[in-house]
Order: C-alpha cells, then structure tokens, then sequence
C-alpha cells in the first residue's frame, strides 16, 4: 500500500499537469512516461519519483504538448513539491544526492538510457565530501544528469551543487564567498529567473551567474537587468554540458 509520501507526490503531479493539459492528456502522459521508464507504476521513494517526473515524465510531455508548456507544468509540480516538507526535497544538494537520485532512479526504472557521460560518478561523490575546492557552483535545474556530468567536467575547478529555492541560493551565495558561480538552466529551472532578476541586488559582487538555455521570451523579459550587469551572463551560446563547463572553467582561473 502506498504510504502518504508517494500519495503526495503522486497528487502534486496530477495537480501540476491538471494545470496545464486536460485529465485525458494527463493520463496519456503518465502512462507513456511510465513505459518508456519501464515501470508499471509510479515510484515508491521521493528520490526515484521525482528523477522520473525530471527524467521520462518531462520528455515525454515536451513531445506530446511542447516545450515552454511542459516548463509550465514542471515549474508547478516543483513549486507544490517544495513547498512541503517530503525527504529528498533540500534546498541545496550536494552532488552524492543528486547521483545517489539517479541511481535510485535506475533501480527502480529497468533499462532506461539516460543521456549523461557520468556513470559511476565516484569523483562526483567524492567531490561532495567538502572537499579544498575554494569555488562551488550552484546549479538551478530539474536536470540530475546534467548537474553530475557538469561536476565531473568541473571536478579539478570546482565543487557543484543543485540548488532548488531561490532565498536558499542567495542566502548560499552571501554566506560563503566560494559560491562564486550560479548556473540557471532556462530549460528546467528550479528558481524563477524574473524572482531572480528582482532579488538581483541582494546577490554579492563575488558572485557571476550564468543564463543558460534562457528561451526568447524570458531573454527579452530580463535583457536590461544582465545587460547592466557585468556578474550576469547570457550563456546564449553554450549548446552542451561541455560548453559550459568550458566557459565555467575560464571564469574560475
């Protein structure tokens, strides 16, 4: 029998697609996104649920009502996901629970191939044992590979950390002068970028972050708050994880 935390990410998500797409769609989704998961029904653990609402649930919602839309729903299952006190719902995490989410997510998934260069991730983990890095990235994205495979790519540079609330990453950034980078992903973010762009002044001058995957809609909402700001970088032209990483490299020397 499910128990009341697997009850409760199950509601939210039923809620957050509701908030975009009919009942019918919704359980289209659903079903689709649990067979290309292999799985027959919804993940019991917080960990493996929300890496396959991030994972199989998102792809195959791009695919049937598109991207922007299926950011839309996204952003609402993880506003009402954060907004309660589940396990594995942190505000910043270090990179052993992001792949220790990923694996659980494999357990739980079969054989789903995910697109990440990252497999045993043990650099990863040992990075997050507070390490000597003097520079952290943080990382705002639903993306779980992607934030492992960027803290490979950055492991000799930096230590890398998801961050899932907007309050928590300035209070990070102010507290700790090696938070020095702040990534947002504009495909699969975890903070809103305009709550961002408002709080810009509380952000200190230690700290650069990068504008990455933004769509034209959100570039032309906030294109006067980076562009007077040299600590802001539209990373328009960073196609892959090894882009930017090139370029977080550059900024880190």
């Amino acid at each position: 029998m499910p128990d009341n935390t697997s009850l409760m990410l199950a509601y939210a998500l039923h809620e957050a697609l509701d908030s975009v797409v009919a009942p019918d769609v919704r359980d289209e989704v659903i079903a689709v996104a649990l067979n290309f998961a292999g799985l027959s029904e919804l993940p019991k653990s917080t960990s493996a649920f929300l890496s396959f609402v991030r994972g199989p649930l998102v792809q195959t919602l791009e695919q049937i009502v598109g991207e922007r839309t299926a950011r839309l729903g996204l952003e609402e299952f993880h506003r009402l996901t954060l907004g309660s006190d589940q396990e594995s719902t942190s505000e910043i995490r270090p990179i052993a629970e992001v792949a220790a989410a990923i694996k659980d997510s494999e357990r739980s998934s079969g054989p789903v191939t995910r697109n990440t260069s990252s497999e045993p991730a043990s650099s990863a983990d040992e990075e997050a044992d507070e390490g000597t890095h003097t520079n952290v990235v943080l990382m705002a994205s639903m993306d779980d590979p992607c934030i492992l495979q960027l803290s490979d790519l950055l492991s000799d540079k930096a230590r890398v950390e998801a961050v899932d609330d907007v309050l928590a990453l300035i209070e990070a950034v102010k507290n700790d002068p090696r938070h020095y980078l702040v990534i947002i992903d504009g495909s699969m973010p975890t903070v809103s970028v305009a709550t961002l762009v408002a709080l810009g002044p509380d952000m200190p001058d230690h700290a650069r972050v990068l504008l990455w995957k933004l769509d034209k809609m959100d570039r032309e909402q906030i294109a006067e708050s980076y562009e007077q700001n040299p600590n802001w970088i539209d990373m328009a032209s960073a196609k892959s994880v090894e882009q930017l990483a090139d370029t977080c490299k550059e900024l880190l020397d």
